[in-house]
Order: C-alpha cells, then structure tokens, then sequence
C-alpha cells in the first residue's frame, strides 16, 4: 500500500491508497477508524472524500462535514471517488451531523459493496449537478432515520442510487431536490421508505430503473415536474423504466405505497415505459392536478417496436382517479379489491394495448368516458354513467344494473337492537367487548374510537347491577372474554362489574369526573389499556377529533372514522370551549379535526390546536353528517387535513337524528368501522335534504345500504327517498 500525507486542514494525517476490484479509492480522503465528537472533516479537491471509512466501525457525533471540488470521473456515482462522506467496508454511524458539499458528483453520504451506514437527525446540503443527498451502490446498505436533505443541482436526487444498487432504509426526515432529473427517489436498488417528506420542485417524484424496487409507507410526496431531462417526452411524477446504460439488471420493477399522500402537480401520476413492473396502492390518497392516473406506453428508451410498458396495478382498499391510456405494444392489469373505488376511462381513444380489468366484491369502477379494455371480471359494480364499456370490442351491457341491497337491523329496543348490530359487525365472534350506559349518551359518546382500538362492539346496559338479558346474550354469542365498561360507578354500578366478573369475564373500567373528562380518560389511558387487553402494542391516530360534549349527533357522524382509524374523540365543556387536558391533548397532536359549527365548538379549539385543523360543520346535524361522510370519502382533496383512511360508500348506513335518539347511530359506529363505510344521520322533511343530496352524488357506488333501528326511529318512506336517491 502506497502511504500518503493529508492536504492542509485535515485533522488526521494518514491515509492509505486501497483498491476494491479494480475501482480506486481515493488516497486523500480522512480515513477513519475510531470515534469522534464534534469533529470537523473537509476536503477541497476533486477525487477525493472528507471522510473516508474502508473497514472495522466508527462513530462521528456531531461531526460536521465539507467538500468541495469538481470531478467528472464516472467513479464518483459509481464508487464515490468524490462524495463527502464515504463508507466502502465496514461500518459508519453518524448521528446529529452536518454535511454541506459544492463540486459536482460530489455526493453527501455515499455507501459502496461492503459498506453500511447508519445516519440520524443529520443535514444534508449539496448545490452542485450529480450530487445526491445520501447515495447506495455496489450492493451497499444504507439506513437513514430523520435527516434533512436539500440538494439543487442536476441530477441530484434527495436519495439515489446507481450501478450495483444496495439496501436503502429510510425512516421520518425530509428530503427536498430543486434541480432538473433530480427526483426525491432515484432507484437502481431496493428502497423502503416510511413516515417521510419527500419533495421534488422540478423533477419527478420516484423513478425507478429496471430490476428495482421503492416502498413508501405513510409518506407525504410531492412532485412538480417541470422540466423533462434526457430522454423523457413526458411529464410524469413517478416514472417506472429501463434505460440501457447497464446501470440497473433488466427485470420486474415494483412500486409500492401504503397510506400517505401523493401529489402530482404536472403531468401523470404514473409512467411506465420499456419495462415490466408491478405497482400496489393500499389506501394512498393520490392527488393530481391534472387528469392522467397511468400511462403505459413506448418512449425513446429501448428498441422500437418492443418498448412499451407492461403493468401490474393492484388497488387495495384505494381510490383511483383519473384516465389510463395503455399504447398497442403496452398491456395493463388492473386488479380493484378490498373496497376499491375507480373513477375514470381506459383507452378513450379506442382500442390499443391488452387491459384486463378485475372488479371484485365490494368495489366499484364508475366510467368518466368511453372506455375499451380486453377483458373484464366483474363482481363488484360497475356504473358507466352515460359512458359505454367495450369488452373486447362488445358494449357491455351490465355496467349499472346491480341491485343496491337493503338490510335493517332492529330490535325491541335499544339493548337489543346494540346486541343485533354487535352481532352483524362481529359474526365470528371477538375477544373483547365495551359496554356504556344506554340511558345518556355522555360518556358512550367517546366509547366508539376506543372500541375500534380494541376491535370490539359498544353494547349497552341499563343502570344496574344486573347485566341486561340482550347484553348477556350477545356477550356469549360472541364468546367474549374482555369487558371494558366506559363510565363510572354513578351511570355503570360497581355491583355490575362484579356480576360480570362472577360470571368469567376480566373487567375494566375507564371513566372521569365528568363526560368531557371521560373522553380525556379514554384518550390519556387508551393506549395502555387496548395493548394490555390485546397483547399488541396499539397506539392512537396522530390525529385527534373535537366534538360537543352537550349534543351528540355530530359525534355519532364521525364515530364511523374515530373506531376504524384510532382517533380518539375530544368533548367540548358544555360552553363549547375544551378542559384544560383537552386543550392540551389538543395542542400535542399533528392534525385536528372538529365536527360542528361554532355554535357547539368554540373556535377558541382552532387557537389551541398544535397542527393542521380542520372544521367538519354544516347548518344543520344533518348537512353536518353529509359534509362529514364527504370528507370520510376523500371528496375533499383541498381540505387541510385529509382522512388517515379513506372510507368507501358500498355499504353506507342510516341512523335517525332526532332530538333524544342517539343509541342506533352509537353503536352502528363500530359495524360501520369494520366496513369502512360513512353512517349518515337522517331525518324527515327538509331536514335531511344534504343527506339526500349526498346520497345521489353516490349513485352508481353503493351497493348495498343498512337502516339501523326500526320503523319508529327510520320509517319506511325514509328509506324509500334514500334508495330512489342512490338509485337516480
């Protein structure tokens, strides 16, 4: 090995010129070998790192890292010959660091074939063109938890790769890119991203190239692609390709995303060109400012004739939007499962590449124009909405004629209907259930949102020490083992948990002082309580909902959401403003979500929340209970806070919201959890025309509705104007 002196200004002065294959490494670099604190590192030549690790394992803590110097070798993506930081072998963990870089292919952190890198709640910052943030080839591994990276020249993605890819694990952080061909994610490697914010101000979102792969979960992305780089002939926010540079092996690519938002503000949410790929979207909300969901088509890379791209998409419990165009040497596999919704047009132009279109149970493809696909499997429902589907150059002729099914669940009484409705949502059976009292609604109210965390139904009991006979029975009909009673001794008597307990079943009880303290019990003890019960770790939604601790219904509109994602429901003081553990429960949490004017929540609550809020109110309960069941839906894509889940509208249900009657819409909250569809309070007259209206905007999507209560509280010819409503 040939011994080499450190320019001026670095901090150690022994270095040793090392080969891996027949790729240099640099013989300037700062080689590290131990640990260090505070330390500063830097490099002003072209060729060479401020920090190099080639074996063992070191630690820099708050190091604080620069480089400059141009270089124009190829090595420096490659290998990293010009990165600020380098790992080639071995292992390097920095944490509360500092990397700033100014040359060209000077890339922040950089781990090549033997490498690992560990990074944390460090800044990244490179200005020049082919200098990415953090950066993974030669089958590396990267993993990178809460940066902060920026990088504004060319070619620069915030996380990159190149030849020989790697591991990238990317967790919380966010990655920001300014210039031209500079996406947030550019993957030759096999990238998994979660919890992060990723934004691309001139370039595509993700791009992947051949046999590689990009997993986002619980992400926020934001792209506005305006600039097109090299080859591309299209704005596209994620594109999915193969060049033939050798860069990436040919083969599948795979894009995945689960939950987040991602937002396309130019051009198509997806591009898939001369290359073969599978895409999954597992209830992602995808907003496009324009009106193309996926294009699959021939563009300059590859041999003509054979370029065109082949896809894969499966939607799970996800709303499409938006147009697919699939060229003649292109093909298209849409799958929609799990509650799916797809509004828009396949191939409006006419027939093309081969689409094959699976609709299954319980979802929905609602035709925004003429469309042509090859083959379809239908079991869900299909509405052309004036439009015609050609299958496989025939008109279909079943797109809208699927019944809507009607179902009620009703019983003697409130006991019994609350015991019937447990048994619809949990016909197998559950673990766990929550019993509140029947006779007043204030601390039943919070139940729902700790219901759905346990997975389990809110039965109700009279104030007794004796559990009524409807509870009794559908607590053994359901073979539950659990009971959290929600109230105190004054509304549930001690007398009935013991007769509980006598009977086998472990007992708890969450309560406070008063109804707006019950609801900060169940949030402050929540979490404990359902891992405790459960035997796995449940935590709440990062988000948390407001609502009038004096009137109910607009509680009840949103319990569907509060069960089915774990958000916890806030009650108002009966002036409408928050207990002062409310207001600081408030003031912890990302999102807020209030339900109902400023009548019954004061706007004192927008004041106090520490995130993004949002107002859920309309001018009556009723237009309030559609606006709600609006937003459950992600009809609002402008709203500043975005549904964590994104409800469908199959299987709506109705409850009365007359003055006094609360006990139907209470427990039919956690059936309709369980179905991921709105509950909607109606009414007679005038009343309940925004729940009407709403009711035909969905027509042609649900498919089955479900009255909860008896003729006395929803009468048949409630029902009637509901179904002609849905039915057009």
């Amino acid at each position: 090995m040939k011994k080499s002196v450190l320019r001026k200004g670095s901090a150690v002065l022994l270095a040793f010129g090392l080969t891996i294959g027949m790729m240099p490494l640099p013989v300037w670099a700062q080689t590290v070998t131990g640990d260090s604190t505070n330390a500063s590192y830097s490099s002003t030549t072209g060729g060479e790192n401020a920090v190099l690790v080639s074996g063992g394992s070191a630690t820099l803590t708050s190091p604080t890292v620069t480089k400059s110097g141009d270089s124009s070798d190829e090595n420096a993506d490659f290998t990293g010959t010009n990165a600020a930081v380098l790992c080639s072998d071995g292992t390097l963990t920095i944490t509360d660091g500092s990397v700033t870089t100014g040359g060209s292919h000077a890339n922040g952190v950089f781990a090549y074939s033997k490498g690992t890198v560990n990074i944390s709640r460090t800044s990244i910052t490179t200005s020049a063109n082919n200098s990415g943030g953090i950066m993974t080839t030669g089958g590396a591994t990267m993993n990178a938890k809460n940066l902060t990276v920026n990088t504004s020249g060319g070619s620069s993605a915030a996380i990159r790769s190149d030849r020989g890819g790697g591991d990238v694990n990317v967790e919380g952080g966010t990655y920001t890119t300014s210039g031209t061909g500079s996406p947030a994610i550019y993957s030759t490697a096999d990238i998994d991203v979660s919890n992060a914010s990723l934004t691309s101000n001139t370039s595509e979102a993700v791009v992947i190239e051949g046999a590689n792969s990009v997993s986002l979960k619980g992400c926020t992305v934001t792209a506005d692609n305006n600039k097109l780089n090299g080859q591309a002939t299209d704005y596209d926010n994620v594109l999915i390709y193969q060049s033939m540079s050798g860069d990436a092996a040919e083969g599948s690519s795979e894009f995945d995303m689960t939950e987040g938002t991602m937002t396309c503000r130019n051009g198509e949410m997806f591009c898939v060109t001369n290359t073969t790929c599978t895409i999954n979207l597992t209830n992602a909300s995808l907003v496009n400012s324009g009106n193309d969901l996926l294009v699959a088509e021939a563009q300059k890379w590859g041999k003509s004739g054979s370029n065109g791209g082949k896809v894969t998409l499966n939607a799970s419990s996800q709303k499409l939007e938006g147009t697919i165009t699939v060229d003649s040497i292109s093909s298209l596999v849409l799958n929609l499962k799990d509650s799916s919704s797809y509004t828009g047009a396949i191939n409006t132009a006419g027939t093309s590449g081969s689409v094959s279109v699976s609709v299954a149970s319980g979802c929905t493809w609602t035709l925004s124009g003429d469309s042509y696909v090859s083959s379809l499997s239908n079991e869900g429902k299909i509405s052309t909405n004036g439009h015609t589907l050609y299958v496989n150059g025939t008109a279909y002729d079943g797109g809208s004629t699927a019944d809507v099914t009607e179902s009620r669940v009703a019983g003697n009484d409130r006991y019994d209907t609350s015991a019937r409705i447990a048994s619809s949502a949990y016909p197998s059976g559950t673990d766990c259930a929550v019993i509140a009292l029947g006779s007043n609604f204030a601390d039943a109210l919070s139940a729902s949102s700790f219901a759905g965390l346990i997975n389990a139904p809110v039965l109700l009991n009279e104030c007794s020490s004796t559990v009524n006979s409807y509870t009794q029975s559908a607590l053994k009909k359901l073979n539950v083992k659990k009971i959290v009673l929600i109230g105190g001794t004054s509304a549930l008597p001690a007398g009935l948990a013991s007769a509980l307990e006598s009977e086998g079943y472990a007992v708890k009880r969450i309560y406070g002082s008063t109804r707006t303290d019950t609801s900060y019990q169940i949030y402050k003890t929540g979490e404990a309580v359902a891992s405790e019960l459960t035997g796995e770790t449940k935590t709440w939604n990062s988000q948390v909902i407001v609502a009038s601790g004096v009137s109910p219904y607009d509680a009840l509109s949103v319990s569907p959401y509060a069960a089915g994602t774990g958000t916890p429901i806030l009650l108002t003081e009966s002036d409408g403003t928050l207990s002062s553990e409310n207001a600081a429960a408030v003031g912890i949490v990302s999102e807020t979500i209030i339900v109902g004017g400023t009548a019954v929540v004061s706007s004192s609550v927008e004041s106090a929340a520490g995130g993004s809020c949002l107002r859920l109110g309309g001018s009556s309960r009723f237009a309030t209970s559609a606006d709600i069941a609006a937003w459950m839906i992600g009809k609002d894509s402008a709203a500043s806070v975005q549904p964590s889940t994104v409800f469908g509208v199959d299987s709506t249900a109705f409850a009365t919201g007359a003055d006094g009657s609360y006990a139907d819409a209470l427990c039919g909250s956690v059936l309709q959890a369980v179905r991921k569809s709105p509950l909607l309070l109606m009414g007679s007259g005038t009343a309940a025309s925004a729940v009407l209206d709403f009711a035909k905007e969905q027509m042609g999507l649900v498919t089955g509705i479900t009255v909860l209560g008896g003729t006395s509280a929803v009468p048949e010819n409630w029902v009637l104007l509901i179904r002609d409503a849905i039915s057009g």
